[in-house]
Formats: structure tokens, C-alpha cells, sequence
């Protein structure tokens, strides 16, 4: 087996968020710029590159796989054949990590489009690496519940108003009320959280304790949540 720490892969991250525009509503694609474009066509060379180094390794390593099970199972072997369709099928690391980026060839027709679907409503709203996510899970929230983008909300007010949306719904219907899977049960009387200990008044987590935790609602798996504020 060839040196791991020679063959470890690279798996490049894109600083540009256009990098992820193939998960992107139209409403937060109509926020970008030309400019923007043009950045990340100029990173995309870099991340090519990085994907050609990893897929090089990566062959390396499957021809070695291949080989490997075919002494031990036998060329036409069950075992050999299941990871022969895994590795056509591009399920290794390297092609599902690279597969989720945009080829910024197509990115100019495709924000043209969404600045013609979202008309003049595009709010210049200063996108930053840290909230393109929650603002798209947000736009998206606030949709699927039958608001409008330009009419009931903007980029501006989406996340704060899912999160209100969502707070409201939680007062109507409380199994509508879901923790983050980064709460962690409580150290000092063993309590699980779960829905009975959120407080929606108060927007905190109860316990045993005599501290209660204050909550916030994040997105999670394009979802609202309710997840512990910290410190720092």
C-alpha cells in the first residue's frame, strides 16, 4: 500500500460562496454580482487543479483496492464487484466532495435568471461566507410556507423573519418544536433535553438545574431549530 500521508487527500474548500450556487435559491443568487462571478472563475482554476491532484491519489489508491480484492476474493468475486459499481457510480470522498461545487461556466445565465425572476427586489444584502446558508434556508422556509420574496420579505428581514414564523407556529403546535442535535444533555443533573424542556415565553432550556439555558433558532438540515446560545 502506498504512504498515506503521501496520498492524503487535498479535498479543496472554494472561498467563493458561487461555489455552492447549484443548492442556491434564485433569490439569494440574484444578490450576486458580475464580480462574482468572475472571482470565483478565477478560484475555479485552483480548485481544478486540487481535484486533479486528489483524483490522481485517489486512482492510485483504487487500482491498489482493486488488486487487493481481487487476490483475496478472486477477480470475478462478489466482494470485488460491489466496489468496482461503488467506484464507477463516484460514491468515493474525492467525487462526492468535488461534485458539490458549480461549473462557473454556466453561473452568468445562471444569475441572469434569478435577477429576472426576482425582478428589482434584490436587496444588495452584503453576502458574507457566514450567513449565504441560514439566508437560503431561510428564503426557502419562509416559501414553503406561502410567503413571497419581494412582497412579504427581503434578503434583509428573511432570517429573522423564519425565525419569528417559526416561533409562532411552535405557539400553535408544540411537537412543531425541534432542538439542534448539538444540544447535549446536562452535565450537572443528567437531564436529555427534549421537547418539554424548552420554555417559548421565556426562549430558554430547562432542567433540573437552577440555570435555565437560553435558546436561539438556528437552521439545521434546512430546517428552523432550537439551539443553545453560547458564550464566545
Amino acid at each position: 500500500m502506498t504512504n498515506n500521508t503521501q496520498n492524503k487527500l487535498e479535498l479543496y474548500e472554494p472561498h467563493s460562496r458561487l461555489a455552492y450556487a447549484n443548492s442556491m435559491s434564485p433569490e439569494i443568487l440574484s444578490e450576486f454580482s458580475t464580480h462574482d462571478v468572475s472571482t470565483y472563475e478565477s478560484e475555479y482554476s485552483t480548485l481544478t487543479r486540487h481535484k486533479q491532484e486528489d483524483t490522481t491519489k485517489a486512482q492510485i489508491v483504487i487500482k491498489e483496492v482493486q488488486s487487493g480484492l481481487d487476490f483475496l476474493f478472486g477477480k470475478d468475486s462478489k466482494q470485488a464487484k460491489y466496489i468496482t459499481r461503488a467506484f464507477i457510480k463516484g460514491e468515493t470522498i474525492c467525487d462526492v466532495h468535488y461534485a458539490k461545487f458549480s461549473d462557473p461556466h454556466n453561473l452568468s445565465d445562471l444569475l441572469e435568471g434569478a435577477k429576472l425572476r426576482c425582478g428589482n427586489q434584490a436587496t444588495k444584502v452584503g453576502l458574507s461566507e457566514t450567513n449565504v446558508d441560514e439566508l437560503n434556508d431561510a428564503i426557502a422556509y419562509l416559501t414553503e410556507k406561502g410567503f413571497t420574496f419581494g412582497r412579504d420579505f427581503t434578503a434583509h428581514n428573511a432570517v429573522d423573519m423564519a425565525k419569528a414564523q417559526y416561533l409562532e407556529q411552535c405557539f400553535l403546535d408544540k411537537d412543531l418544536i425541534s432542538l439542534s442535535d448539538a444540544i447535549e444533555g446536562c452535565e450537572e443533573c443528567d437531564a436529555t433535553y427534549e421537547k418539554g424542556n424548552v420554555n417559548l415565553s421565556s426562549g430558554s432550556l430547562s432542567c433540573g438545574c437552577y440555570e435555565d439555558k437560553s435558546l436561539d433558532i438556528v437552521f439545521e438540515d434546512n430546517r428552523p431549530r432550537f439551539g443553545v446560545i453560547t458564550n464566545g
